[in-house]
């Protein structure tokens, strides 16, 4: 008696430009669900946290658009602290790939200027200054992270438990030419419009 089996379903072609673009995309999804999820599980110490912020924030400029005209060959993000341990973390990101250029990491004072970044991540400054720093670069296409929620910064990253979470504000993303992407909106703890 013959065995009988039923057709395999069709599949795209390996190479598909199609299927290769769903592999890239939901693979930065498993690492930034990871690292939300699941990434203060293991941090044993603050210096773990500060890696793992390090790699959210990596992760959510993967999912913003900036105008063309704004970004040269390179994609900068400064960090603006004063602890070291801050922003140790970022510069192993240096020469990683955002939006086809060149990430170049930059720990800069407080007091330094921040308009010729292309992200910013403001840690550990007073209320007044990090007023001041969003003010110096409000309508301009510099991504503005904080690790104080309700900072007025582009995407507030806090401790929530186990996890890092975020907060978006929309309306201020808008007003300077960014987006991000819907499907990572929908994974922030907040959305303000």
């Amino acid at each position: 008696m013959a065995v009988v089996s039923a057709p395999s379903p069709a599949r795209p072609p390996r190479g598909s430009r199609k299927l290769g673009a769903a592999r890239r995309f939901l693979g930065k999804w498993a690492l930034l669900a990871w690292v939300g999820i699941a990434g203060l599980a293991g941090a044993q110490t603050l210096s773990d946290v500060h890696g793992l912020r390090a790699a959210m924030i990596y992760n959510l400029m993967l999912f913003v658009d900036w105008p063309a005209e704004s970004l040269k060959d390179t994609v900068t993000l400064c960090v603006i602290t004063d602890d070291p341990d801050v922003s140790r973390p970022f510069a192993e990101l240096a020469g990683k790939t955002v939006r086809s250029k060149t990430l170049m990491t930059q720990r800069r004072a407080p007091l330094a200027k921040i308009d010729d970044c292309d992200a910013v991540f403001l840690s550990g400054l007073d209320e007044s200054l990090l007023a001041d720093k969003l003010a110096s670069v409000a309508g301009l296409p510099v991504l503005t992270l904080a690790s104080s929620p309700g900072s007025g910064a582009m995407i507030d990253l806090a401790l929530a438990g186990e996890r890092i979470v975020f907060d978006v504000s929309a309306t201020r993303l808008r007003s300077a030419g960014l987006s991000l992407a819907s499907r990572v909106m929908q994974l922030a703890r907040k959305v303000h419009h």
